[in-house]
């Protein structure tokens, strides 16, 4: 690990569990339509609301990095169809946003950043949408590098290029970090990066390098 300069880090499901924070940004929305607007909640079940989700998806494929901007359309149909003015959309997505940011660190997380920051530039390198500076993570790392602004989404190489340009390091002295193997692994190594897998399930690793979480990671790059 000596040749290591700085390092690239995803979000959800590296630094916190996305499962429960997309549940509660959904509840989130729910109150908010119950409050402002009633009759989408009267109008269309669970199921309709899914299958407008599901619809903007896939009409919408050239906005595949973009997960704020493919919700905040699904919200807008979800209006429209109960017979509301689409421009509550922006104050409904923001109640959906607001949920979608109150994340629950892994243990782990906090006490790995603190010693990690302190040693490296960090760049959060992520296919999602959290917000660092609403988190409050904001000051551990020099940059986001997010598939919304780059156009693409993770393993594209774009997204790594954007990284490295944000550290200013070559990708041969980055380490990049993330729980999903084809998107940070398989894409990292692509990218001349050196790639770790966040094995959290403590899954065979096989060949890919990996670490059970970022205390692991912080150990094995700072002894």
């Amino acid at each position: 690990m000596e040749h290591v300069r700085g390092l690239s880090l995803d979000l959800d499901d590296t630094l916190w569990p996305i499962t429960p924070v997309i549940h509660g940004a959904e509840a989130a929305l729910s109150r908010w339509f119950a409050d402002h607007a009633p009759g989408v909640l009267e109008q269309l079940d669970r199921e309709d609301l899914r299958r407008i989700r599901v619809e903007v998806f896939r009409d919408n494929p050239e906005l595949g990095h973009d997960f704020s901007a493919l919700r905040r359309i699904a919200i807008a149909r979800m209006l429209a169809q109960a017979g509301y003015a689409e421009t509550l959309a922006d104050a409904a997505f923001e109640a959906f946003f607001a949920a979608r940011n109150a994340v629950t660190l892994f243990a782990d997380v906090l006490p790995a950043l603190e010693r990690l920051a302190a040693a490296f530039p960090i760049v959060a390198l992520t296919n999602g949408n959290a917000q660092l500076s609403r988190i409050g993570l904001d000051r551990h790392f020099v940059a986001t590098v997010a598939a919304r602004d780059v156009g693409v989404c993770k393993p594209h190489p774009d997204m790594f290029d954007a990284a490295a340009r944000a550290l200013d390091l070559p990708p041969e002295q980055i380490l990049h970090a993330g729980d999903d193997l084809d998107h940070d692994v398989s894409g990292a190594t692509a990218a001349g990066f050196t790639a770790m897998w966040i094995n959290r399930g403590g899954e065979a690793a096989a060949s890919t390098p990996a670490v059970r979480d970022l205390a692991e990671l912080a150990d094995r790059l700072l002894g």
